[in-house]
């Protein structure tokens, strides 16, 4: 019985020792894939900013040659913006589109139409993937005058709104 008692013991002694390593492990791929996911998003929303005045100058017919990122005081950050003569274009791009992206997006676009009342706001949203609440992101989004398109690769885009 001790015989017993003992080899139980030296069994659940290795079990956590070897839980403790696997939870080692896990906390490194977790940290890893953290900052892989980071970086992917940040080249997918650069590849998209990079593509997008195309669109813009193509389909609204606004003619802009880049959008850059700009911080206006009191109004938030955009990931893309550009003024062409009475217009300003302002976009988000965003790997994965969520509602609280648009609702994020729709309260700096407000505090920037009142700051610029004399100029007409065009505000997008650009994305690749799909969020859970997608479709209530898109009415919101409709509902607000906001265009949103998917970008399905270079040049091309998927005009949702």
């Amino acid at each position: 019985m001790k015989e017993g008692q003992e080899e139980l013991r030296k069994g659940q002694e290795e079990l956590r020792v070897g839980l403790d390593n696997l939870s080692r492990k896990v906390d490194g791929l977790s940290r890893s894939y953290g900052g892989l996911s980071r970086n992917m998003g940040l080249l997918i929303e650069q590849n998209v900013r990079h593509y997008l005045p195309a669109w813009v100058r193509e389909v609204l017919g606004v003619n802009v040659d880049r959008l850059r990122r700009r911080v206006i005081e009191g109004v938030g950050e955009f990931d893309g913006y550009a003024e062409a003569g009475n217009k300003v274009v302002v976009a988000e791009v965003k790997e994965t589109l969520r509602l609280r992206d648009v609702e994020s997006f729709l309260e700096k676009i407000n505090k920037l139409r009142q700051t610029m009342a004399s100029k007409e706001v065009i505000a997008i949203i650009a994305h690749v993937f799909r969020g859970r609440d997608y479709t209530k992101a898109i009415e919101l989004a409709k509902a607000n005058n906001v265009k949103v398109v998917r970008h399905i690769g270079e040049e091309d885009f998927e005009e949702i709104v």
